[in-house]
């Protein structure tokens, strides 16, 4: 490997302010939720719980959720980083409510507090979704996730909202 393939490799492994900006996700959080099935239907609530953790030397977030949704247990896992290749976050879910992986990815926007990602998703039925998410970073306290979801032939509607406290 020459000398300046070696100090790009480096730049590249070396975490960025864009992590530093995803070490405030850290830690376990209440997490208050409400989701929506279709925009025309009524909001359903869950309380849970979500433990973060700083992974690969702040390189990843892993994020494990837990709630009660609908009267059945349910378990969530993902991971959200920075890509400093591809100059975009990156982040994946799993949970216990299907079996496809999601995978979002976004650019840096404007504001330093928020991190907007896109991606898509299939519902029970096949049909493919567009997701756009957003975290908001209020302060080292408090975050907010909103997921939105636009169904071919509808406009986009919010599908989801979780505001996380620190607990911990």
């Amino acid at each position: 490997m020459n000398e300046e393939m070696q100090q790009a490799w480096m730049r590249s492994a070396t975490p960025n302010e864009h992590h530093a900006r995803l070490q405030d996700l850290v830690g376990t959080w209440e997490a208050k939720s409400t989701f929506w099935m279709a925009p025309d239907q009524p909001p359903i609530q869950a309380d849970g719980v979500s433990t973060n953790t700083s992974i690969l030397d702040g390189r990843w977030i892993s994020m494990d959720y837990a709630c009660d949704f609908m009267g059945m247990p349910f378990r969530g896992t993902g991971v959200i980083g920075y890509d400093t290749l591809a100059g975009e976050y990156v982040g994946n879910w799993m949970d216990t409510m299907c079996t496809q992986m999601l995978v979002h990815r976004g650019s840096p926007g404007k504001s330093p507090t928020v991190i907007e990602m896109l991606g898509s998703s299939r519902d029970p039925m096949g049909v493919v979704a567009k997701s756009r998410n957003t975290t908001t970073i209020h302060s080292k306290n408090h975050h907010t996730y909103e997921m939105f979801k636009t169904i071919p032939g509808q406009p986009e509607f919010r599908a989801g909202v979780i505001e996380y406290r620190r607990k911990a």
